[in-house]
């Protein structure tokens, strides 16, 4: 058993695509985006952990001080011993533990801006795709108007000579049928910047 769809006009303009800014988006993303966020906060971690390991790589020093007087009322003498506690070893242990530090730190930052450069591929590829769609949309949207035009220049036709109303049942099938092709192509859009919005920092 067939049955026939009826799409009307107010069905096709609720179905609105969103406007998106892809460079306020980049931004976006480069700034907010939670694995940019994570990532970010290991480094600080991690810059945290080098400046103590850079801490330890100061001797510990002691400072005595003296004083010499020659008589009562007379003129003295200050002396300031400086002692510097230094490893046998000069700190080897903790320069190494500096270097590993200093080295997990550059590993984050390049890890950092790779997830930043592949956050902004995504975005922009997704942008195109979105673009795509719009076009085709937009033909669907025209097509129907062809399709429209075509089917109200039928009726004319058989309501002044009559006839056989064949060639207006399938004028009234092509309406049809780009009524529901401008539908599915404006869902495939909608499903499509709903993929681009997945792709931005959420809002809570």
């Amino acid at each position: 058993m067939g049955f026939q769809i009826t799409v009307s006009d107010e069905d096709l303009e609720a179905i609105r695509s969103l406007e998106f800014e892809l460079d306020k988006d980049l931004h976006l993303i480069n700034k907010s985006h939670e694995t940019v966020l994570n990532k970010a906060l290991e480094m600080v971690v991690q810059r945290q952990q080098l400046q103590v390991s850079k801490a330890e790589l100061i001797p510990d020093m002691k400072a005595t001080f003296t004083s010499n007087r020659r008589g009562e009322g007379g003129d003295g003498d200050v002396m300031v011993d400086l002692q510097l506690n230094v490893p046998l070893d000069g700190y080897r242990a903790e320069r190494a533990q500096a270097a590993k530090d200093r080295l997990e730190l550059m590993v984050l930052a390049v890890e950092l801006a790779a997830i930043r450069s592949d956050l902004q591929r995504q975005l922009r590829r997704q942008y195109r795709v979105i673009v795509q769609f719009k076009h085709i949309v937009s033909l669907a949207g025209q097509r129907l108007e062809s399709e429209r035009q075509k089917l109200a220049a039928r009726m004319q036709i058989y309501e002044k000579q009559g006839g056989d109303n064949l060639e207006v049942t399938r004028a009234k099938e092509a309406v049809d049928d780009a009524e529901v092709d401008l539908l599915d192509a404006r869902i495939d859009l909608i499903l499509e910047e709903a993929a681009y919005v997945a792709l931005l920092p959420s809002k809570d």
